[in-house]
């Protein structure tokens, strides 16, 4: 389809789907459609709140800048924001400004904004703040808590949900609460099941793109164990195109023709009465990678669980947890022991996480967890440390004046958690004076985990029944990190409270086990 100049004008200014007709690359190319079919109803979508959960290499980054460029030329401020700030400026530096400068309606929008600012009014043209037309885009880092409070927008976008910082995302709808539109695009590549943007898209209509087999006439969505292979054994799979993996094809779920993977399709919804349009983008469709390199990556995965999980979440756009990566109510019955709770015991060790309530678990010297509660004060746990004799490793934050008071009313038995990259320690640094202890989370969690899954540490016969217990050990997962290339906890939005105290009690026991005795802790 051609559009004269003027049609483009009068459509980017007014339409950001029309930026397909002018949009230009960081590499000075124009939107190719012919491989990307399911791009076109993206930037067509006019509504208010989309989610994009999606495969690595898809092309959404180009109609986030499209998309972005638009809104602001139609004076609407926008609100990006990326993971950490050097992803930012890299994201500035190496896509947005080579696509502003190669674009010449772009340069024509922005040539404005600096006219006007010639004349007396302002316009921004910095690192972290773009204009074009009317209003700005700001680029903000989601760990950055002072972003979020200077900048009122029209338009969000959120890049990489997954690896942004919760805590600040949440104060994402104060910078559009006094705009009229409020518009969202949040996007990302998901870690795993109900977290992040897969929480999202679960929220959403579920479109998910339709290939028809010319063959049979069947309408499908592309599926990796439905279109392209079968598992013959269990964890055993063959490609069902074809024995050589230089024939990898998708195939048709009914008849088993090839499929054309890159042909014109359409986006069904799953739930199409749901206010937040939500998509759903795999390499199945969206890539130039071909079929041999994905069943090869696929392949890698059967026998490595970080490579699995690359596959699933970069490949696939899905999300993915793997086996013994969290812990579930199958697990946790296993380290059921046969003892019961007690109310006083000695030489124990306990942890305590702090927030709204003081979640509670104490570990004796045989290594069985003796007590879980909730405490309601911190009154309480003093009367805990004299019921158990115990040693104990709680939270520093965020009540940093009454487990400071705690730790002070206790000293020699109580040690403030700080945890710490592991750069910065090894096992763990003690400092008496300050009362602390500084560990790395991850291999903390690490340890505790391996701990219940190894059964060297026994649960209570009742602890299933405590409330919440088993949902909130089995909230956090570990997922590989693959922009820092490191694995990390998640837990996402769900409460997570006895996990983290049973973390501390299990690092209270292994510092005292260092020495030997629980009041003269030197590591």
């Amino acid at each position: 389809m051609k559009l004269t100049d003027e049609r483009i004008v009068r459509a980017v200014t007014n339409e950001y789907g029309a930026a397909l007709y002018c949009h230009r690359t960081h590499k000075g190319d124009p939107l190719d459609f012919s491989r990307h079919a399911y791009l076109v109803a993206i930037y067509q979508d006019r509504a208010g709140d989309v989610v994009i959960r999606k495969a690595t290499q898809c092309g959404v980054s180009e109609y986030l800048m499209a998309y972005a460029i638009a809104q602001n030329d139609q004076n609407r401020a926008v609100f990006w924001v990326f993971p950490t700030e050097t992803l930012r400026n890299q994201f500035i530096a190496d896509r947005m400004d080579r696509t502003v400068n190669n674009t010449p309606r772009y340069l024509d929008i922005a040539s404005r904004a600096k006219d006007k600012a010639r004349r007396g009014k302002d316009a921004a043209d910095a690192v972290s703040l773009k204009q074009f037309g009317n209003a700005s885009i700001a680029f903000v880092a989601s760990n950055s808590p002072v972003s979020f409070k200077s900048f009122s927008a029209d338009v969000a976008i959120v890049d990489e949900v997954d690896q942004c910082d919760g805590g600040n995302l949440a104060m994402l709808p104060d910078r559009l609460a006094h705009s009229e539109f409020r518009f969202t695009r949040k996007v990302g590549n998901p870690t795993i099941g109900g977290y992040g943007i897969d929480a999202l898209y679960g929220e959403s209509d579920q479109k998910r793109w339709h290939i028809r087999c010319e063959g049979c006439g069947e309408r499908q969505p592309l599926d990796w164990f439905a279109n392209v292979v079968r598992e013959t054994a269990e964890g055993q799979y063959e490609l069902r195109s074809a024995a050589d993996a230089e024939d990898a094809r998708v195939v048709c779920r009914k008849c088993q023709r090839p499929l054309d993977r890159f042909a014109v399709g359409e986006w069904v919804a799953t739930y199409p009465g749901r206010r937040v349009s939500g998509y759903h983008v795999s390499q199945l469709f969206s890539g130039a990678v071909p079929m041999g390199d994905i069943w090869a990556a696929f392949q890698r995965g059967l026998s490595n669980a970080t490579e699995a999980q690359r596959f699933h979440n970069s490949v696939l756009g899905e999300p993915f947890t793997a086996e013994g990566a969290k812990l579930s109510e199958a697990l946790l019955a296993r380290a059921l022991g046969d003892h019961s709770q007690q109310s006083v015991g000695e030489g124990c060790f306990m942890g305590v996480d702090v927030g709204a309530q003081l979640h509670v678990c104490v570990i004796d010297g045989n290594d069985r967890v003796v007590r879980i509660l909730i405490a309601h004060a911190f009154s309480e746990l003093d009367n805990l440390v004299a019921s158990f004799k115990a040693s104990v490793v709680i939270d520093a934050l965020p009540e940093t004046r009454e487990a400071r008071h705690f730790a002070e009313r206790h000293r020699g038995r109580v040690l403030l958690c700080q945890f710490v990259k592991s750069d910065q320690v090894r096992d763990f640094a003690v400092d008496h004076a300050a009362m602390t202890i500084k560990a790395d989370r991850t291999q903390t969690l690490d340890e505790s985990h391996a701990a219940i899954l190894q059964k060297r540490v026994m649960l209570p016969r009742d602890a299933l029944g405590v409330p919440d217990f088993m949902p909130q050990m089995c909230a956090p997962t570990r997922v590989f990190d693959q922009d820092k290339q490191v694995f990390r906890w998640v837990e996402g939005s769900a409460p997570d409270h006895y996990r983290h105290a049973f973390n501390y009690a299990w690092i209270c026991r292994n510092a005292y086990a260092r020495t030997g005795q629980p009041t003269v802790w030197v590591i």
